[in-house]
């Protein structure tokens, strides 16, 4: 609230920047994606419930329903992330994310670049184009860290990066980062896991 009126915010110029806009009109909408409140220190059954019905008419008619093929995978409800990005050279590297994720008992999450190349499902983009997770743990491996994606982690408890760019921007949101190659770093990770 500023001065009586609501004000919101909302990503703009493809999550460069955040937006803050007066809401004037009589009726206010707000779309709020998942995971941006924690449910932490809510008093169950506070609020007040009202049921509205009514019917809407459409001129549209389903012809078919089908389950997408494939494994889909649910970040939201991931506890441990282990998210890829254009660090990767190859898809055939994405085994190391594998190895890393089976080792910490994590699933693997991309950036939207590498669902672009088709190398991971879009089920798996983390960010704005994705999914915005709440994971204990998030391992970014070869992410740069852009507003895109990193909006999409921005609940997760404990988040640690793997990047050979020091000034990579991912490492001012980790609380861990490995500066160095990854394809050096993931296969040490995953002996050291195997082997505690």
């Amino acid at each position: 609230m500023e001065d009586g009126e609501l004000v919101a915010g909302r990503y703009a110029f493809g999550g460069a920047t955040v937006a803050r806009e007066k809401l004037t009109t009589p009726v206010k909408v707000f779309a709020v994606m998942p995971k941006t409140f924690s449910a932490d220190g809510a008093t169950p059954g506070a609020g007040a419930v009202v049921t509205q019905t009514f019917t809407v008419e459409s001129r549209v008619k389903v012809l078919d329903r089908r389950a997408k093929e494939g494994d889909v995978v649910n970040l939201d409800a991931a506890p441990a992330i282990v998210c890829a990005g254009r660090g990767f050279g190859a898809r055939e590297d994405l085994a190391l994310a594998d190895d890393l994720a089976a080792a910490l008992g994590a699933v693997v999450g991309c950036t939207k670049s590498l669902a672009d190349f088709e190398w991971l499902g879009e089920d798996r983009i983390i960010g704005l184009s994705g999914a915005k997770t709440a994971p204990d743990l998030y391992v970014g491996v070869g992410i740069s860290g852009q507003i895109q994606h990193t909006v999409g982690i921005t609940g997760a408890k404990l988040i640690a990066a793997v990047n050979k760019d020091k000034e990579a921007p991912i490492f001012a949101m980790a609380d861990y980062g490995l500066v160095g190659d990854l394809y050096d770093l993931v296969p040490a990770l995953v002996e050291r896991l195997k082997n505690a």
